[in-house]
């Protein structure tokens, strides 16, 4: 009975670590020296790519990245930046 207590409280810790570990990670140093250095879809990329770096440990910047990059990619009609 312990033992079947103990999988049913391990196992969804588990399945959540795993969907953490999965998440692209950039630095983020890097990708906000290349917002000058960008424009038009390239742009976009980076945006997103920030806000996927900031999505678990800062959601306000995560936010405001992915703003900018929808706000740009509909102004380009660039369906992969949506």
């Amino acid at each position: 009975m312990k033992a079947c207590l103990l999988l049913i409280l391990f196992i969804p810790a588990q399945v959540l670590a795993q969907i953490h570990s999965g998440i692209e990670k950039y630095d983020t140093d890097s990708l906000k020296r290349l917002v000058p250095q960008r424009s038009g879809a390239a742009l976009v990329d980076v945006w997103n790519a920030l806000a996927v770096s900031y999505a678990y440990y800062n959601p306000l910047l995560c936010e405001k990245y992915a703003l900018l990059a929808l706000q740009k990619s509909i102004e380009l009609d660039y369906k992969k930046g949506t």
